[in-house]
């Protein structure tokens, strides 16, 4: 291999590290108020989870009521991969407080019977989808191991 088929590589394998790492997500606010559970639950599509959030570049905070109807929170860190001009992956980790250790119950939540899911703080990871329906509205839909949540998010 030449040196500059070897510099070529080197500048592509980049450049795909760098498009997964992604961007700082737009700024806005997330209402997904609908909800919907991986497992087994006497009511597995859920109204009212009224997950609200903010982000500034890629740092959002969220409230939301969760299963068991008590207030909720978490911090992300999220990273958006462009697909086109309408449509984006948004992917992240962080925090959530205030599920009181019954996430290690939740079976489809990997490590969930650790002491990670023991307390009222545990961590948390995601990937969402989202439609820009405009420049300024689009449809967003978040999951994790054990729940899709959907609605609407405007960008400042």
């Amino acid at each position: 291999m030449s040196f500059a088929q070897e510099i070529k590589q080197k500048e592509e394998s980049h450049t795909f590290l760098r498009t997964l790492w992604g961007v700082n997500p737009e700024n806005g606010v997330k209402f997904l108020p609908f909800a919907t559970h991986f497992q087994k639950s006497e009511n597995p599509f859920i109204h009212g989870t009224f997950y609200t959030a903010a982000n500034y570049k890629s740092i959002e905070l969220a409230l939301f009521n969760n299963s068991y109807n008590d207030f909720a929170m978490s911090l992300f860190f999220l990273r958006k991969i462009i697909l086109s001009k309408r449509f984006s992956i948004d992917y992240g980790g962080g925090f959530l407080y205030g599920y009181k250790g019954r996430l290690q119950n939740i079976k489809s939540i990997p490590l969930h019977d650790t002491f990670l899911y023991s307390g009222n703080l545990n961590p948390t990871y995601g990937v969402g989808l989202e439609y820009k329906l405009s420049k300024k509205i689009a449809i967003s839909a978040m999951t994790n191991p054990a729940v899709i949540i959907y609605g609407l998010k405007y960008f400042w």
